[in-house]
């Protein structure tokens, strides 16, 4: 999933730009905090730390593979067939950091629920560092499950967590001064973030969006409001990449998907008939 991943967001680059171009062009006064959020995401996505425990998931599952492999015959001969992928881990864990997750974003939402008003800067920031402190803990429960210790997982985390939250925090600040930039700063995120889906997509499904698609129903609305003080207008260009990304074609189709989707005037809508 890594490379196909790595593929799909080189391929959706040029429309990426294009997009942030646009959005700087039409609210120059909101060119610094777009550049921000994209150097952010950028360096979060690359750190060593990321890299680290990538590596060492591939590791061990490689490790287990070979174990597997080994022991074939022993276990039974209809395993003598066996295929394994060898980026299977990452499904595995995407997986189990999803329902790991899930748990505590109901916990998150029974401690903070919907206020009556779009959060401030400084509640953001206490908002998102306060799920981020959680989500850490599942990591880290997952990881182990792996047999990655609690301090390597944690020592490696801290650069993509403070990364994580820097980049939300801009994002919501920036929909906080222009609301019309919402769904965009969201499709720029998600392009961002899509090298690591396998570990970004549960993480910021959380916060109601993702490389893949936003959490399904209520929860992503609550999410997005909670966060950012906005949410995704359902049947909006947004809200129909995300649908296809939770489809089975949406991962491989999602560069033809960003064309038809700017090319076609969805994506500029938002700036059309509006300035």
């Amino acid at each position: 999933m890594h490379c196909i991943c790595l593929h799909l967001a080189s391929s959706g680059l040029s429309k990426f730009h294009a997009l942030v171009e646009k959005m700087m062009q039409s609210i120059p006064s909101a060119k610094d905090s777009i550049v921000s959020i994209q150097s952010t995401i950028s360096s979060t996505i690359t750190s060593p730390g990321l890299k680290a425990l990538r590596s060492e998931l591939e590791f061990r599952s490689i490790e287990n593979r070979e174990l597997i492999l080994e022991n074939v015959d022993k276990i039974h001969s209809e395993w003598s067939n066996l295929k394994l992928d060898l980026n299977s881990w990452s499904n595995a864990f995407s997986i189990e950091l999803s329902n790991e997750l899930e748990s505590i974003m109901n916990e998150f939402k029974a401690d903070f629920p919907n206020p009556s008003t779009a959060p401030s800067h400084e509640q953001r920031v206490e908002l998102i560092g306060n799920l981020m402190d959680r989500i850490e803990v599942g990591l880290v429960k997952v990881s182990g499950k792996h047999g990655i210790s609690e301090d390597e997982t944690r020592s490696k985390f801290v650069p993509v967590k403070e990364g994580i939250v820097k980049a939300l925090v801009l994002i919501g600040d920036l929909v906080e001064q222009h609301p019309i930039l919402f769904e965009a700063a969201l499709f720029s995120a998600t392009i961002l973030f899509m090298p690591e889906v396998w570990l970004t997509q549960p993480i910021l499904s959380c916060f109601g969006f993702g490389p893949l698609g936003p959490v399904k129903g209520s929860t992503a609305v609550w999410a997005q409001r909670r966060f950012f003080g906005a949410v995704v207008s359902k049947g909006s260009w947004f809200a129909r990449l995300q649908q296809a990304g939770m489809r089975g074609w949406g991962l491989w189709k999602l560069p033809q998907i960003v064309l038809g989707a700017v090319t076609g005037g969805i994506g500029w809508s938002i700036f059309k008939c509006r300035f």
